[in-house]
């Protein structure tokens, strides 16, 4: 297979060719190899698979890979960052959101979000942002033990934890030494 750029849109149209054989030979020391033939045939026209723009003196093809062109041309590419929606580096597929007129993948709005919002992140709060409501979230809290005092990171719906969790133990190892007696 091989891909021919169009001069007139620059999409590539993917091509492909079988190479025929004229069968094994057999070397005097009977190490095989194949004798393929070398098609010198004169180049051909080929009409863009986006815009129909004749092509002129593309080198031998035998097929116009239509499935693989297809994908291509509904290919998406974020307008941020250049990805496309199946050659990238993520395993999963690319989501992507339109904003002004502009598709744009995830990673580059949540980048344009962060720019537009500051992060209201405080040393003893700590918010994430939430892309679906387009709003910071609170997050974990810093709260001190009611008693030791020393501050820890609590979830923002564990906010009833008032000990830390080494008091919290203590505190039922002396509940369980007091049933015990």
């Amino acid at each position: 297979m091989f891909s021919v750029p169009c001069p007139s849109c620059g999409f590539e149209t993917t091509l492909s060719y079988e190479r025929g054989s004229n069968g094994i030979s057999i070397d005097r020391k009977g190490i095989r190899d194949y004798d393929f033939i070398k098609n010198t045939s004169k180049g051909h026209a080929l009409n863009c698979f986006k815009c129909g723009f004749e092509i002129k003196d593309v080198s031998y093809y035998e097929k116009v890979e239509d499935i693989i062109n297809q994908t291509r041309l509904n290919e998406r590419i974020c307008e941020e960052c250049e990805i496309k929606e199946f050659n990238n580096n993520k395993l999963g597929k690319v989501q992507y959101k339109e904003i002004n007129g502009k598709l744009i993948c995830m990673d580059c709005f949540e980048l344009k979000i962060k720019s537009e919002f500051p992060d209201p992140t405080t040393p003893d709060k700590k918010f994430i942002l939430n892309l679906d409501k387009l709003q910071y979230e609170l997050y974990e809290v810093r709260l001190p033990c009611k008693d030791c005092g020393r501050k820890r990171w609590v979830k923002a719906n564990e906010q009833w934890k008032k000990q830390c969790l080494s008091c919290y133990i203590k505190t039922k190892e002396n509940e369980n030494d007091i049933v015990n007696d």
